[in-house]
């Protein structure tokens, strides 16, 4: 078992032994220092909700790199959704995302939804409204946004919703313990799997295989996960072999996968 991180998502030998081999120090200390500066629990302990987002979960997730959009109003089966935060790639996309249809999620990253710091993430309830837990996987399904966290500042959650799970399914890291340790080493999980980089494909290699062309997203999910982002497709696939075209496929690993229309998915290695 990890320090700091709870996780039933990411393949353990993944997380020990591939994922560390991305970090880059020289990228993450600077925003390491930024959240050290920004975090004060002694303060946080005494903020409802909206004021943490004011004082901690904002410029975090600026720091992370997103545009975001606050308490945005989205429509999906009839019903009215109102996430705290929606995340995008920068302001421009933001911006006309105000425009757009109340059921149009097109450029959304991802969903983050906040919490006071004293409440308790997964209360163990079956109702979205008494259980936080419920509530992003929630927002997720009905919005069809395969990606969201959940946190109270203290704790971040990342989850993935592509596949319909009866269990939890989710990455949990102690930020808190993290900056009290001063441990930079963990807060390279924490940064790298929940920066906009990684949803993004500003820094996406391009893999052609027969004539067709993948772009596959080698800052995270490197060597173990990829996350691909193709647009125009709907085609369920048998494999998918790297070449030595990318750094990804620096390996020889055969992956599997689903495309999806305008959707990121996680591949997995055999």
């Amino acid at each position: 078992m990890m320090p700091y991180i709870e996780n039933n998502f990411f393949n353990r030998e993944y997380l020990a032994t591939e994922l560390p081999k991305i970090f880059d120090n020289h990228i993450s200390d600077p925003v390491f220092s930024v959240f050290k500066t920004l975090y004060n629990k002694t303060k946080f302990e005494k903020l409802n909700e909206a004021q943490l987002e004011e004082e901690f979960i904002k410029p975090a997730l600026q720091a992370l790199g997103y545009a975001y959009a606050y308490q945005i109003q989205k429509k999906a089966f009839g019903k009215n959704h109102k996430p705290d935060f929606a995340l995008f790639a920068d302001d421009l996309l933001k911006n006309n995302h105000y425009n757009a249809e109340k059921d149009d999620t097109a450029d959304i990253l991802a969903l983050c939804e906040s919490k006071a710091y004293g409440i308790t993430l997964d209360t163990g309830k079956i109702s979205e409204k008494e259980n936080p837990h419920f509530q992003i996987i929630r927002y997720l399904n009905d919005l069809k946004i395969n990606f969201g966290f959940l946190t109270n500042g203290r704790l971040w959650r990342f989850y993935e919703t592509s596949k319909n799970r009866a269990e939890k399914v989710f990455f949990e890291i102690d930020l808190e313990k993290i900056i009290e340790d001063d441990n930079l080493q963990y807060f390279n999980y924490f940064y790298f799997i929940f920066r906009k980089d990684a949803f993004t494909t500003t820094d996406l290699a391009i893999l052609k295989t027969n004539s067709k062309i993948f772009f596959l997203n080698n800052t995270l999910f490197i060597n173990s996960i990829l996350c691909i982002s193709l647009s125009g497709y709907s085609k369920k696939t048998k494999t998918i072999s790297p070449t030595r075209n990318t750094t990804a496929g620096e390996n020889s690993k055969i992956y599997s996968g689903y495309w999806t229309k305008g959707v990121k998915m996680m591949i997995f290695p055999f």
